[in-house]
């Protein structure tokens, strides 16, 4: 996969009473990025997920794909989530600046969202976030 998946329709970053956002850093000068989703229910009802339903992307400034979090990941169910009305679900994931290659991607700049999907189509995209890595 070079590019983002475009099979699936997509919205966002707020959708069915969710809000999708991305936290990073805009600069990383490790060797690795602390990478947060937050999935807000802004909405009136109990939203109700089966884990995990998101992906994190990391593009080139020509959109080729760089790394996934579910690329190397073996996906065992691990039950429903409930997110009450006004709460927001956090994952936490580390990446070790690595593309799905295993090669080192080096400095430069890329673009990062994290998508939710959901059982049915469309899939919920967060704001692109810009990342700088340094050497």
């Amino acid at each position: 996969m070079d590019q983002f998946p475009g099979s699936r329709s997509t919205v966002g970053p707020e959708f069915r009473g969710l809000l999708i956002e991305i936290v990073s850093p805009s600069t990383v000068e490790s060797d690795s990025a602390d990478i947060q989703i937050r999935l807000t229910n802004v909405g009136t009802e109990p939203f109700t997920m089966t884990d995990p339903q998101f992906d994190v992307y990391v593009l080139t400034p020509q959109g080729q794909l760089v790394w996934n979090w579910l690329d190397d990941k073996v996906i065992i169910g691990g039950g429903d989530t409930v997110i009450e009305p006004g709460n927001t679900y956090v994952l936490d994931i580390e990446w070790d600046l690595q593309s799905n290659d295993d090669d080192d991607v080096g400095s430069g700049d890329y673009s990062i969202f994290a998508v939710f999907y959901f059982p049915e189509p469309p899939a919920l995209v967060s704001q692109t976030h810009s990342l700088v890595i340094r050497d």
